[in-house]
């Protein structure tokens, strides 16, 4: 278990350190957004892993429908968007996994809740 798992519970124990000084106040945010970078970085590693646990669920669904009603353009048209939604959604998963950690976490740290937000989408449209 990483910070990206108990990071809610670190902040709330930050949030008892006393604030009052510039230097803890700094420190405190500094931890902070550190662990929220963490957090982002384990939802965006757990969604991935999820869009690929998916991917040949929503395949063999779709080749199972089409298989169906093997007359329906409108149904063609759905099946060819899902691939690409997929296609598109997995060239960001191998995007992400190919990065570098130290260059994911300083990113993280900067962009936070934006971090990853075209892959987070790609995995929302697949």
């Amino acid at each position: 278990m990483g910070l990206g798992h108990n990071g809610q519970a670190i902040q709330q124990w930050l949030g008892l350190v006393p604030a009052q000084s510039n230097y803890m106040s700094v420190v405190c945010g500094g931890v902070k957004l550190i662990l929220g970078a963490a957090e982002r970085m384990k939802d965006i590693r757990e969604a991935s892993l999820t869009g690929i646990h998916d991917i040949p669920v929503l395949l063999n669904s779709a080749q199972r429908v089409l298989g169906i009603y093997t007359n329906s353009q409108r149904l063609r048209v759905l099946s060819d968007a899902l691939y690409s939604a997929t296609l598109t959604c997995l060239g960001h998963i191998i995007h992400y996994i190919g990065r570098n950690v130290i260059g994911k976490t300083f990113v993280a740290v900067f962009k936070q809740t934006s971090f990853q937000k075209d892959l987070k989408q790609s995995l929302d449209d697949m």
